[in-house]
């Protein structure tokens, strides 16, 4: 069987029991260095590092007639942009069992004090700037790669004429831990280096229909003050 573990945050502090007990209870559990710390417990388990998904579906395939029990740890929750459907798609035979965790987007949330049953998301990383919305009408969820950065975004709203309110998380949960609310304009102008990190794109209230698909001229002086 395939244990697929999520570890929310990657924090000690925040793994409920149950993930514990069944980390104890692989024969080989499959992470990275920093997620082995995580597990002290288990010194009779077998540990194999690995740092991408490809890694890692090689080690279940080498080693699957050897453990019985094979744990996948992975930060965040497994189902949310995760590892999940590379797994199912590697092994469609296979009995795989998932254990949720809290998400990025749950503590993104969480850290803004915003309900997030109606709330929109997108994974940009790999995809062009273009593919986000041009009127924002509910909290809208962005996670960026290592490519794409939280200005490039700002900028965007801002050519389209727009300065909405956005909120930059990233190592949520951890002690090094970012959030920050700031407009567009005052996101394009900071000097931080803000990639794979997620943002939340408040909606833009009180404007016409026209300003609210991008068709406004400039910013208002006052934004820039």
């Amino acid at each position: 069987m395939i244990h697929i573990i999520g570890l929310g945050p990657g924090e000690k502090s925040w793994l409920p029991p149950i993930t514990q007990e069944t980390a104890g209870q692989c024969d080989l559990l499959i992470g990275n260095s920093r997620m082995r710390n995580l597990f002290p417990d288990c010194k009779k388990t077998k540990y194999f590092l690995s740092a991408t998904v490809i890694q890692t579906t090689e080690l279940i395939k080498n080693h699957m007639k050897e453990f019985t029990n094979i744990g996948v740890l992975v930060t965040g929750d497994p189902g949310f942009f995760g590892i999940v459907p590379m797994i199912k798609d590697e092994f469609p035979t296979e009995e795989i069992k998932i254990y949720p965790a809290i998400s990025s987007l749950q503590f993104l949330f969480a850290r803004a004090g915003v309900p997030w049953h109606n709330a929109s998301f997108i994974d940009l990383e790999g995809q062009d700037l273009s593919t986000l919305p041009r009127a924002i009408f509910k909290p809208l969820a962005v996670l960026l790669g290592e490519d794409m950065t939280a200005q490039q975004v700002a900028q965007l709203f801002l050519e389209r004429g727009q300065n909405p309110q956005i909120s930059i998380g990233f190592s949520l949960g951890r002690s090094n831990e970012y959030f920050e609310t700031v407009n567009a304009v005052k996101l394009a102008r900071s000097p931080r280096k803000l990639n794979n990190v997620i943002l939340l794109i408040y909606p833009i209230r009180h404007q016409n229909s026209w300003q609210s698909l991008g068709l406004r001229i400039g910013i208002p002086d006052k934004d820039f003050i």
